[in-house]
């Protein structure tokens, strides 16, 4: 078998200078040598993302050890998961934006499989109960501490990988943690079986933001382009010679992108001179769409750009959590990432952080927002704050008191003389009534936490005293929401199915209404909800009572099956029919971490295997579709589709 490699080098010496060649070269800079090894190149932009809903944190260590061609030849894709090389990644919060991952060179030709490496030595994972995330130890099928897991995802033979010669090609990876997790709540702690359930697709079908990160390169002022190398999730550029990029992007901006640099906010071709005055090598990163991949550097098309001390401080340490309940300048932040200046990466499940008045605070997405101060900031927003930490022992300022496990030694933050950026924030609940421009929900959940645990249960709950005028407070059960000229009609009031609204909390002490929606989003509609299916111990040999090319319909009976559509569930009884979404090449798996994963795009080609596998010694477990559900008419629309085996 032979390895495709950089010239005559072996080892990760080899695949890193493959990734600075595919950096450099991308932004016009190719160094000699680079590309002179007879073995020609392409670029893969690859994205990663995931399905979750019972986790607060999932985080781990991710590499990617190996792409086998069809020829049986073997290539790594350079990038946070390149050989020698793991990335630190929370795969709970990719499930409504995807993180490219990387856009390096890779070998042309056409792959056939890919093949993950996922470390457990340090994992962070918390499941969310009743609101509260609770730590949890992960084990093996067998309850043993799991250490290292290798997992290998053969492509759709319908839609490999295809690498060609100086062009882009598009790959995704798909983390289902519904699918590959068994959470048993009844130990102390928690525990969760793992066995991971990936999915990867050349053919993508997520349609939620992509989040690209790195070091800014240049702009040019003519077209509203900027050119920036790609660091993803919490790499750092602070120490020279240890961080390398991995691959370049050409950034499109148009007259409605917006910016924040620097706690500054920008509109259109502002923001563009904004960043042009940044120094070269600042963290920099944009959500959007990736777009031109004619190329061997990809183009993106930004709605969002943040840059600067607003994305990353180095001299700085950043929180992002949820306003839990405030006491004067005092926030309590639930389901905190702490990300240090040094680049450590963790998480808590509560942190007190205070502000002051020369407090940053800006508000995502929103360049004309006036009058932001630290009263803007209220109970269930979202936001991102920078400050300097405070160790609880011993009680002083340092960079470095987060170096113990889980980060336990951390007392809160002080970010009287940083930066809040206040982030869009969910609030799901069903709709009570209606008004022109007003709305009230009975809420589900704020920012993915139930504002109240179940009757007759204890667990996390949201303090809104204060933010009421004149001593009121919001209330969940009856929330105010000011929905300007958005259209409620598709959900009519008194319907079970609960709505998305996206927007900003009303400032503190200013309520009703009590949040202000930038968009609404009906349950029927939601392309993220899950259809979760799981069988008795020993698994089932006929999950699907029919199937065809156009729908499957899965038998229910004896079974734990539920449709989560965010954090409402709704059980369902005999059977549901599960139809393929129009318009995309849908992912549809099947298989273990043993036997490996195989991707297809057709339903004919999943039952098809399917018989293969329980015609012989196998048995379904799991089955978990994400997608959109109809509760009038029971049908699940599927994007993506995963059948665990035995």
């Amino acid at each position: 078998m032979t390895v495709v490699r950089g010239r005559a080098r072996t080892g990760a010496r080899a695949v890193l200078r493959t990734v600075f060649c595919g950096a450099l070269a991308a932004v016009g800079l190719l160094a000699a040598g680079c590309g002179s090894d007879n073995i020609i190149y392409g670029t893969v932009a690859t994205t990663l993302s995931s399905v979750s809903s019972q986790f607060s944190t999932y985080t781990v260590n991710l590499s990617l050890s190996e792409l086998t061609r069809t020829d049986g030849q073997i290539a790594f894709i350079e990038g946070a998961y390149g050989a020698g090389r793991a990335e630190r990644v929370d795969l709970a919060r990719l499930t409504d934006v995807s993180e490219l991952l990387s856009a390096g060179a890779v070998p042309i030709g056409t792959y056939k499989s890919a093949t993950f490496t996922l470390d457990y030595g340090s994992p962070i994972v918390d499941v969310d109960v009743n609101g509260v995330p609770t730590p949890a130890t992960v084990v093996d099928s067998t309850g043993a501490a799991l250490s290292t897991i290798s997992v290998t995802v053969t492509f759709d033979p319908d839609h490999p990988l295809v690498v060609q010669t100086g062009q882009g090609s598009r790959l995704n990876i798909n983390f289902d943690l519904t699918a590959g997790s068994v959470i048993d709540t009844s130990k102390n702690p928690i525990q969760v079986t793992t066995q991971p359930v990936i999915a990867v697709s050349a053919t993508p079908v997520d349609t939620q933001p992509i989040r690209a990160r790195g070091v800014f390169v240049a702009t040019n002022n003519s077209t509203g382009e900027i050119t920036f190398n790609i660091l993803p999730l919490y790499e750092s550029n602070q120490y020279a010679g240890q961080t390398i990029p991995l691959g370049a992007l050409h950034v499109q901006t148009g007259p409605q992108t917006t910016y924040n640099v620097n706690g500054q906010a920008y509109l259109g071709s502002a923001g563009v001179t904004a960043v042009g005055g940044l120094q070269v090598n600042t963290l920099i990163a944009a959500y959007g769409t990736l777009g031109d991949l004619s190329t061997s550097t990809p183009s993106f098309t930004a709605t969002d750009i943040y840059a600067g001390s607003t994305l990353q401080d180095l001299a700085q340490d950043h929180f992002t959590g949820t306003i839990a309940s405030r006491s004067g300048n005092t926030l309590k932040l639930h389901g905190v990432s702490v990300l240090l200046r040094n680049g450590v990466y963790t998480y808590l499940p509560d942190l007190p952080v205070t502000v002051g008045a020369s407090t940053i605070v800006s508000e995502d997405t929103q360049p004309n927002a006036t009058g932001l101060d630290i009263h803007s900031l209220s109970i269930g927003q979202r936001i991102d704050v920078s400050g300097n930490v405070i160790c609880a022992s011993p009680s002083e300022v340092t960079p470095n008191c987060a170096t113990a496990v889980n980060g336990s030694v951390l007392g809160s933050l002080d970010a009287t003389s940083g930066q809040a950026r206040m982030v869009p924030t969910r609030v799901w609940g069903t709709l009570s009534s209606t008004t022109p421009a007003s709305a009230t929900l009975n809420m589900v959940s704020l920012d993915g936490f139930a504002p109240t645990p179940p009757p007759g249960q204890s667990g996390f709950s949201f303090d809104f005293t204060g933010t009421g005028a004149g001593g009121a407070q919001a209330d969940p059960a009856n929330y105010v929401v000011d929905t300007g000229s958005l259209d409620l009609s598709a959900t009519p009031p008194g319907s079970s199915t609960p709505i998305a609204v996206d927007g900003f909390v009303t400032p503190f002490g200013t309520a009703p209404p009590d949040f202000t929606a930038l968009a609404v989003t009906p349950g029927a509609a939601f392309e993220n909800s899950q259809l979760i299916v799981v069988w008795p111990a020993g698994g089932i040999k006929a999950p699907f009572n029919s199937a065809d090319s156009g729908s499957i319909v899965v038998n229910l009976a004896n079974t734990t099956s539920a449709v989560d559509i965010g954090l409402s569930s709704q059980s369902l009884s005999s059977s549901v029919t599960i139809q393929p979404a129009s318009g995309v090449t849908p992912e549809l798996s099947i298989g273990n971490v043993t036997a490996g994963i195989l991707m297809y795009g057709t339903f004919t080609a999943l039952e098809s295997q399917l018989d293969t596998i329980v015609g012989g010694t196998g048995f379904v477990q799991t089955l978990v579709a994400q997608g959109s559900y109809n509760a009038t008419t029971g049908i699940f629309t599927a994007k993506r589709i995963h059948i665990v085996t035995d």
